[in-house]
């Protein structure tokens, strides 16, 4: 990678703006879901799903970042490293979920809202950081 310390911020200041935005919007389309369908109960999933999410992405841009800078060469096992340990925290994240809400309508509902927002996160991660690879591997 080659990109310069400016180029390097504002991708990763692009990243989390992205991923921010996302996470609005998907949040906002399972609230009106929510309020339509009257499954109230799903309201405190949704919000350590957002949580989740909003952490997770915030860590990863400032990480990717950071690797970035300082060892380029390195950002391939950062892809690796970060993606794996993203995934034992959402294990990690939705067994104490389980493990406080019994219930099999919530433990459902859950399931479905923090599988859709960490499969669309990771499906953006893909796109926007292959792009950004592409670009700057073109800079070279």
């Amino acid at each position: 990678m080659c990109g310069s310390i400016a180029d390097i911020t504002t991708a990763g200041k692009r990243y989390r703006k992205g991923s921010l935005w996302i996470i609005a919007a998907m949040m906002l389309i399972v609230l009106v879901i929510i309020r339509v369908t009257n499954e109230f109960f799903l309201v405190g999933g949704l919000v350590v799903t957002v949580v989740f999410s909003l952490l997770c992405s915030i860590v990863y841009g400032k990480a990717w970042e950071a690797v970035a800078r300082r060892s380029p060469r390195q950002l391939a096992k950062f892809y690796l490293v970060a993606g794996t340990l993203r995934m034992l925290a959402a294990v990690l994240v939705f067994l104490v979920y389980a493990l406080l809400h019994r219930d099999t309508g919530t433990l459902l509902g859950f399931t479905a809202l923090f599988a859709g927002f960490y499969l669309v996160l990771l499906l953006f991660d893909c796109i926007f950081f292959a792009r950004i690879e592409k670009k700057f591997k073109q800079l070279k």
